[in-house]
């Protein structure tokens, strides 16, 4: 500590409870990491024990290596800040020392000078944030410790109670210098319903920038259809809010089941990018279920085995970082199929998966002979009106024999109704056919 600052310290200090070492804890935040070329925040905090002395002030300094780390600037911590009954202490002084000797970061406090107020015992208090630009490459470790010798004159680490200066316990942290890899996965969406549609996000955390790729997504064909595909909302601001130049996808490629889809962000050079991030959107798929898709989970997974049709070779999943393209850790995704309401088909009033005349005159029966209800009276409203009356039992019959049109969906496969039960025609039975 500076001798200046040690006189002002030993001016003001109160002299209530013990001081001692253990009492006072100086630490750093933990689990930082970054790429090279990224900013960290490092938070410098202070406990004091219960029942030790109160602080008058405290000096610290920060030393690193700077080949791995460069402090880009040091602020006084929120605490600081209002230390002194609210407002800011009557004496701060922080520094950033770039060359030998000395390199590190200072700071030295004396909260009043009058001594009318001091920093009682409490945890995670917060004496100075320090922002760090990581200089350092992928797989190193950036050690930061408190230290003595950091600054010029050099200032020593310490904590001032009762009227003496002591040297706290102390505790630096690393930061972990990695790139972040190419990751493309897929989000989470809500349990689907037989027949009912959702959208699955494909998500990119990058740690470069992006300006294209290439997909193929692979899925069970008797549980899933794939029924558009768009652009994800971290594409939007492209091209002045108008997307991507290319995105072309294809919902019945060659090869199996799935979707494929090229996109690049700009036609003209490299101009449009997208900067790196996490858990970025960059499409998004609606599936529809299958209405008889089998209940559970189903999985949705990238492939390189499907084609948009030949001659076209089979899609890769690329992603294109410039002048160059990169293959991404891939992770397949989930979607849960949920029960979806009764399967029928339309016009089959008995339930037999058959439309024939013994539908109609089971219809009839029902409005007009006293006939029990049929299995499912939905089957039975030929058009998805919403009620059953003579006029769908005439349908159905012209439909059988007069050339008429074919009934609503689900016709002529089994399935539910892809409006559900929102009216008062109702299905709580599946035809014992489907």
């Amino acid at each position: 500590m500076s001798r200046i600052l040690a006189a002002i310290l030993f001016v003001v200090a109160c002299g209530a409870g013990s001081a001692s070492a253990q009492d006072y804890t100086l630490s750093m935040s933990t689990g930082l990491s970054g790429a090279p070329g990224d900013t960290v925040l490092v938070q410098c905090l202070l406990d004091i024990a219960p029942g030790a002395a109160p602080l008058s002030g405290w000096s610290q300094g920060i030393c690193h290596d700077p080949s791995l780390v460069h402090p880009l600037e040091a602020n006084s911590g929120s605490t600081t800040q209002t230390s002194n009954n609210g407002a800011p202490p009557g004496f701060e002084q922080v520094g950033i020392t770039e060359t030998a000797p000395g390199i590190g970061v200072t700071q030295g406090v004396v909260i009043s000078l009058l001594g009318t107020a001091t920093l009682p015992p409490g945890t995670g208090y917060e004496t100075l944030t320090v922002l760090y630009e990581l200089m350092g490459a992928d797989g190193d470790f950036a050690t930061l410790s408190y230290c003595d010798d950091a600054g010029a004159p050099p200032v020593e680490t310490v904590v001032v109670p009762a009227g003496i200066s002591v040297t706290p316990a102390q505790v630096g942290t690393t930061i972990t210098i990695e790139v972040i890899p190419l990751v493309l996965f897929f989000g989470t969406a809500d349990p689907i319903a037989q027949g009912q549609s959702t959208d699955l996000s494909v998500l990119l955390t990058n740690s470069s920038a992006v300006y294209g790729f290439q997909l193929g997504v692979a899925h069970d064909g008797a549980t899933l259809q794939a029924t558009a595909v768009e652009a994800g909302a971290a594409l939007g601001a492209l091209n002045g809010g108008a997307g991507p130049d290319f995105f072309v996808e294809s919902l019945d490629p060659e090869g199996g089941d799935g979707i494929t889809l090229g996109c690049l962000f700009s036609t003209v050079g490299l101009s449009e990018q997208l900067l790196p991030g996490v858990d970025q959107e960059i499409a998004r798929i609606t599936y529809q279920a299958q209405p008889t898709a089998p209940l559970g989970d189903t999985t949705v997974q990238f492939t390189d085995s499907l084609s948009p049709g030949a001659p076209a070779p089979a899609v890769e999943t690329l992603i294109s970082t410039g002048e160059e393209v990169e293959t991404p850790i891939q992770s397949p995704g989930t979607l849960t199929i949920e029960v979806g309401g009764a399967v029928f088909i339309r016009g089959d009033v008995t339930g037999d998966a058959v439309v024939d005349i013994g539908d109609p005159v089971t219809l009839l029966g029902f409005l007009f002979g006293g006939d029990s209800a049929p299995p499912c009276l939905d089957a039975g409203d030929f058009d998805n009106g919403g009620g059953l009356d003579i006029g769908d039992a005439v349908n159905i019959l012209t439909y059988l024999f007069g050339g008429g049109p074919s009934p609503a969906a689900p016709f002529p496969e089994c399935g539910i109704d892809p409006e559900g039960d929102s009216d008062s025609v109702t299905c709580e039975t599946s035809a014992s056919g489907c």
